[in-house]
């Protein structure tokens, strides 16, 4: 019933997420299982707003996988997320990769904004 509202564009649509879903697949596929688990874990938790359980999953991985700066990226995330700043801070420092370096840039500077916020009250 669905592809008949939908018109031609269905299939293409259809086409294009099982596509894109097979890259992913792949991508997942070619780290250790470790890692891939992990990953999965710091991702659902993160998602469902547990960013403290998603801090530790990424702190796991980043054990387990040391070079990978997506991780590295994610855990600097989720310390921020669980308002745990200081470690946050550490954290985004550690991210060494041009493809990062905007977001881990902003971070940087939404931490130290409300670290200046902070103490400011104090």
């Amino acid at each position: 019933m669905l592809n008949a509202s939908l018109g031609p564009k269905s299939n293409s649509f259809k086409y294009e997420l099982k596509r894109s879903l097979w890259r992913c697949a792949l991508n997942h596929l070619s780290i250790p299982p470790e890692c891939q688990a992990l990953s999965l874990l710091g991702h659902c938790y993160f998602m469902s707003s547990d960013f403290v359980t998603a801090a530790k999953m990424y702190e796991e991985l980043i054990k387990v996988c040391p070079d990978n700066d997506e991780y590295k990226m994610n855990y600097a995330q989720a310390l921020y997320k669980a308002a745990l700043y200081p470690e946050a801070t550490r954290a985004a420092v550690r991210v060494d990769n041009p493809q990062y370096a905007q977001k881990m840039l902003m971070l940087q500077v939404f931490l130290l904004l409300l670290r200046h916020e902070i103490f400011s009250r104090g």
